[in-house]
């Protein structure tokens, strides 16, 4: 038998919490209705330029609007289809970048004077506005769990309950003994926000020295035979299997004995 059954986990575990359980699914930023970033609506216009015929002052037709939203125009045009996906996906890091943080631009007027341009700051602006209609059309869902629980299903919210927890001490080596009397305040650090976080014991405690040594399982092994069990085990002696099988019926032993 194995005696070395020590294993720290099962006395240093936390448990599951309320948080660990919930379902992603009801989570309202899971999923949202408008996931699309600044980023990705710089990118489709990108590609819908290319879709749109541009008409210069004749009402002829003069390209398309793909250099909207490029470096350099005249340049792009000389370009292959592969060159030219490269090169706006850096054109468009370029543009969030600036418009992150403008700051870091300044001592490169030779970048700063294209990204600087009257109808890109303008349509980036018009992007980050709505930013605010895309975030009120998300908050359709976390409404929608509302209504649905509170309305609805008419549940209400538990008022907070402190935690519980479990805690393991170890006495210093030269005390034997220690009454931790009820109502001592335990420190356990900070919370994510900063805050202290202090636990009281709920009763009086007398702390020794004893401890677990080790652990051990005791496993009882039982047959249960029937009537063809018996059979097989007594086959070379008739007289001895009969009697087996007769003490069967009578219930001796009983069922589970």
């Amino acid at each position: 038998m194995s005696t070395n059954l020590m294993n720290e986990a099962l006395y240093h575990r936390d448990g599951a919490g309320q948080d660990q359980r919930a379902l992603p699914l009801l989570d309202p930023q899971n999923v949202l209705i408008d996931e699309r970033t600044t980023a990705d609506l710089l990118q489709f216009a990108q590609k819908f330029g290319e879709q749109v015929y541009y008409y210069n002052a004749e009402n002829g037709i003069s390209g398309t609007w793909d250099a909207f939203l490029v470096e350099n125009p005249a340049e792009m045009r000389s370009l292959s289809p592969a060159e030219k996906s490269t090169r706006r996906e850096a054109w468009l890091k370029e543009i969030l970048a600036y418009y992150t943080n403008s700051e870091e631009w300044e001592g490169a007027p030779e970048s700063l004077n294209p990204l600087s341009r009257p109808h890109l700051a303008l349509f980036v602006t018009f992007l980050q506005i709505t930013r605010h209609i895309r975030d009120q059309l998300n908050e359709l869902t976390a409404k929608h769990l509302d209504y649905f629980y509170r309305k609805a299903l008419g549940l209400t919210r538990q008022e907070s309950l402190p935690d519980h927890v479990n805690v393991v001490m170890d006495l210093a080596g030269d005390i034997d003994q220690f009454l931790l009397k009820k109502g001592a305040l335990l420190h356990a650090g900070k919370d994510s926000e900063g805050k202290d976080l202090t636990y009281q014991t709920a009763s009086d405690v007398v702390l020794t020295k004893a401890g677990v040594a080790e652990l051990r399982t005791i496993f009882v092994e039982r047959a249960y035979l029937d009537a063809e069990a018996y059979h097989l085990q007594y086959r070379t002696d008739d007289s001895q299997g009969f009697a087996r099988l007769l003490r069967l019926v009578w219930g001796k032993p009983a069922p589970g004995d």
